[in-house]
């Protein structure tokens, strides 16, 4: 059986998407992707997606209009900014964002209320945003190894039990709640 390189493997998957558009599970990870490929773009009934360990550094907003999508793989790319149409994927499961660039987490995020897990650590966010404390659905928060200096008001509340376990390994000692 003939090894395809990762270029031969991105052709495949995209002919299969062609062939296929009501797929609803893709995976384009380890590919040495600089952009989300825009054939992805049409296939609205996608599910699953990960994009996990490629070299991607800005996600198009048009990829956010696939609002079926529960579970997302971006870890391990070069993302610094995470763009507020995030908060169209409202059917959020997973979100995992974790070993990127990421300094700021927009507000729309608190619209991802089924956000079951999500994974942000080993970034460089700063400030963790109000909307945080609307996740009454997250069971798995991972933010450690960041530079949080800010907690909103009540996040201790919301999450107490994993910020005990997850907030351990930050760069940052003194958190303030606002």
């Amino acid at each position: 059986m003939k090894v395809l390189t990762k270029k031969e493997r991105l052709k495949r998957i995209i002919g299969d998407l062609i062939l296929n558009p009501d797929k609803t599970v893709i995976d384009l990870s380890d590919l040495a992707l600089s952009e989300i490929p825009p054939k992805i773009f049409s296939c609205k009934n996608l599910k699953k997606v990960n994009l996990s360990k490629n070299n991607i550094s800005e996600i198009s907003p048009e990829f956010f209009n696939l609002t079926n999508i529960n579970d997302l793989d971006l870890s391990f790319n070069h993302i610094e900014v995470l763009p507020k149409e995030i908060g169209n994927l409202q059917k959020l499961i997973s979100l995992r964002l974790n070993d990127n660039k990421i300094v700021n987490i927009p507000n729309e995020i608190g619209k991802l209320t089924s956000l079951y897990y999500l994974f942000l650590n080993n970034n460089y966010i700063e400030n963790i945003p109000e909307e945080f404390i609307k996740f009454k659905n997250i069971n798995v928060l991972f933010l450690n190894s960041n530079r949080i200096k800010v907690l909103p008001k009540n996040f201790l509340d919301v999450a107490d039990i994993l910020l005990k376990n997850n907030l351990s390994h930050t760069k940052e000692t003194a958190l303030t709640l606002h």
